[in-house]
């Protein structure tokens, strides 16, 4: 088209060919759909609960390893006075050197449990960092204290009851996989 050009007359059209009898497909279609939107919503769902449940289990090991190795610290620091104690007395003939070397043992599988104990909280920390999202999280920005009740709540049923919630045909997964199928 250009200035120069006589008016002229265009025509355009669009159709839509649908039948009229579809023996179902459609309906059957919307149907399918709308049960593998279930199942998704379902999944969804169940990730996150997973996923809050693993967040509170890996913060709890996290505040529990920190407690054990503040236990750790002050074993540590008696098993040093005991290996003190030890060598002076072994010095005035009070303790054999057999005990000595005992308690010097003792205080090495404390160091030694405190640094398999740091390995397993800097990847405890390097998992929470993965799960959150968040790079730079360091174990000082963390507060958070588990809940006794939880732990006693869970372990007031027995592991059979357990077992049968997890398998119930009304578990989320469960759920999922029949709509699934």
């Amino acid at each position: 088209l250009y200035d120069g050009m006589e008016s002229t007359y265009y025509n355009a059209s669009i159709s839509i060919t649908q039948p009229l009898i579809t023996w179902g497909k459609i309906t059957n279609s919307v149907k399918l759909y709308e049960t593998v939107s279930d199942a998704m919503r379902i999944q969804r769902s169940d990730k996150e609960k997973q996923l809050i449940a693993e967040l509170k289990a890996r913060l709890a090991a996290l505040y529990y390893i920190d407690e054990a190795m503040d236990l750790l610290d002050e074993t540590i620091e008696t098993s040093g006075r005991l290996v003190a104690l030890a060598r002076s007395g072994e010095e005035e003939g009070a303790v054999l050197s057999s005990d000595v070397i005992d308690a010097e043992i003792q205080a090495r599988q404390a160091e030694l449990s405190k640094k398999e104990l740091e390995g397993e909280r800097r990847n405890l920390l390097q998992a929470l960092r993965t799960l959150t999202g968040i790079s730079d999280l360091d174990s000082e920005d963390i507060s958070y204290v588990p809940s006794e009740d939880d732990v006693s709540f869970i372990l007031s049923y027995p592991m059979e009851s357990l077992i049968g919630f997890a398998t119930s045909p009304s578990s989320p997964s469960l759920v999922m996989a029949s709509k699934a199928t």
